[in-house]
């Protein structure tokens, strides 16, 4: 088999994948089956740009490989490898192309699956239930500007952004009340008294 026909062959197995597993997805019948392909760590500030999400959600890391990413590699692999050789590049070349172009597409690929996985997740989130639960602040809450807190809704820890209610400064590890959400979905919160209980209740 020469290295052309390898080309077309892993373009068409790998874009026919592709596409099927992108249709599956967006129409909701294949979400669930790459989640153990998924570790479940997340930074903090990946938390907080997507305004709440699970502390241990699947979904919430992505990992290269998947059917996804593999399929996305194959394709372009195949894709870049026949046209490189269709201007008559050298196979050493066609081969060198191929992998690159494999490499960043299944890079985005992951990127693109992960987005769309966040984004049906953070769907069942119905943000007011947070509205009257206790938390701790994650990150700093200053005078005027926003910070992080975790507050555990719908049974899950989560991580929001929020604001002071009052006015003032709340450091890192403070418990916290939430009192409201901005028009922005951000929380307001306030430091609870010294006599309140400080138990973060479930949501």
């Amino acid at each position: 088999m020469d290295l052309n026909t390898i080309y077309l062959v892993c373009a068409v197995a790998g874009g026919t994948v592709l596409v099927l597993r992108l249709l599956l997805m967006i129409t909701g019948f294949g979400g669930g089956d790459d989640v153990s392909d998924i570790p479940t760590d997340l930074d903090a500030g990946v938390d907080a740009d997507f305004g709440g999400h699970d502390a241990g959600e699947p979904g919430a890391g992505a990992n290269f490989v998947s059917i996804q990413s593999l399929s996305g590699f194959f394709t372009m692999f195949g894709l870049v490898g026949m046209g490189l050789l269709e201007i008559n590049a050298s196979p050493v070349l066609s081969l060198v192309g191929a992998l690159a172009a494999g490499g960043v597409t299944a890079w985005a690929t992951t990127m693109i699956v992960l987005n769309l996985q966040r984004l049906q997740s953070s769907g069942n989130l119905v943000i007011t239930n947070a509205i009257g639960q206790q938390g701790t602040v994650y990150l700093t809450i200053p005078e005027k500007g926003s910070g992080v807190v975790m507050v555990t809704v719908q049974g899950a820890l989560r991580q929001f952004d929020a604001v002071s209610g009052n006015g003032q400064r709340i450091p890192t590890g403070e418990v916290i009340r939430v009192t409201g959400i901005t028009a922005g979905k951000v929380l307001v919160v306030e430091p609870l008294s010294i006599n309140q209980p400080s138990t973060i209740s479930g949501g």
